[in-house]
Order: C-alpha cells, then sequence, then structure tokens
C-alpha cells in the first residue's frame, strides 16, 4: 500500500509548522517585519503577518490566473522580495529545544511552501468588518503581458506601499 511519491510529499507538507522531529534552525529574536509562523491574535497582528497577508492578498488575482509551474515562482518572488529588504524580512517558526520555546529561521524552501499555502487560502468574506472599516488596498504593478517572465519586482510594489 505505497503511496504515490506526490500523494506523500503533499501529506509531509500539510504538517510543516509542527516539526515532528525537532530541527535546528538559526535562532534568532523577531523583528516587527518578520513573519511568524503560528497560529492566533498575537501572531496574526505581528506588523510582519499583516504585511505578509496584504503581499498574498495582492498576488492572489495573479496566482489564481497562472499555469501551474508559474504559481510557485509568484510564492518564490514574495519571499525573495522579502528578503531584499533592509533589514531582510525572515520567516520564524518557534522551536521547542527543551529549554524553552526560541525561534529559529525557517529555511527559504519552507518560507516558499508557507507563502504558496497562504496564496491557495480562500479568502474570508468581509461582510462582519465594521462598516467604518475602509479596506485598504494595495497597489502592485501589473504583471507584465509576456507569460512565465521572471518578475522579481511582484511584491516590492506593494512592499513598497507600506512606507
Amino acid at each position: 500500500s505505497h503511496m504515490p511519491e506526490e500523494i506523500e510529499h503533499l501529506e509531509r507538507d500539510q504538517h510543516f509548522s509542527q516539526e515532528s522531529t525537532p530541527v535546528e534552525y538559526t535562532t534568532t529574536t523577531p523583528c516587527p517585519n518578520d513573519v511568524l509562523c503560528g497560529r492566533g491574535a498575537p501572531i496574526n497582528l505581528h506588523p510582519g503577518n499583516v504585511i505578509f497577508r496584504k503581499v498574498v492578498h495582492a498576488n492572489k488575482p495573479l496566482y489564481n490566473s497562472c499555469e501551474k509551474y508559474e504559481k510557485f515562482r509568484i510564492a518564490q518572488s514574495i519571499v525573495e522580495a522579502f528578503e531584499r529588504q533592509n533589514p531582510p524580512i525572515q520567516f520564524l517558526v518557534l522551536q521547542n529545544l527543551g529549554n524553552g520555546e526560541v525561534w529559529g529561521i525557517l529555511p527559504k524552501s519552507k518560507a516558499v511552501r508557507k507563502t504558496v499555502q497562504a496564496l491557495r487560502e480562500k479568502e474570508k468574506t468581509m461582510k462582519n468588518r465594521k462598516s467604518g472599516d475602509k479596506q485598504q488596498s494595495v497597489n502592485i504593478s501589473e504583471p507584465s503581458s509576456e507569460r512565465g517572465s521572471k518578475d522579481n519586482n511582484l511584491a516590492v510594489a506593494s512592499l513598497k506601499s507600506e512606507e
């Protein structure tokens, strides 16, 4: 009853935020703009997570209109745009190393995987927002008509609008 490798791969990917085998990542102290992996209000309200959600939201129409092979590039370009900020924006995960919990820097491949997951998520409806709340729009450069061009400025435009 061997699972096709692809399915096995998906199964593993589902659980990457709860590391089954404790991998030691380089530890760090979160900066305000870092993206924290996890759940709950403190994480959702962390400035870096707010920026991440805005950038993901701004890239969803493009992501949804893309061929499968391009979807990965979009996620990758978001992570790379974050890496190019000064200071770089890092994706952090809480690790329990026995002597308490510490933040570790998520490897790029896993940061891209997290971004793909975020891009795939269905938007929550806005009907429970207070009518007074103005939806903040994030400007993003239009994708070039030339399909598949490695557009690394995808996410940068939305990051710039944060300043």
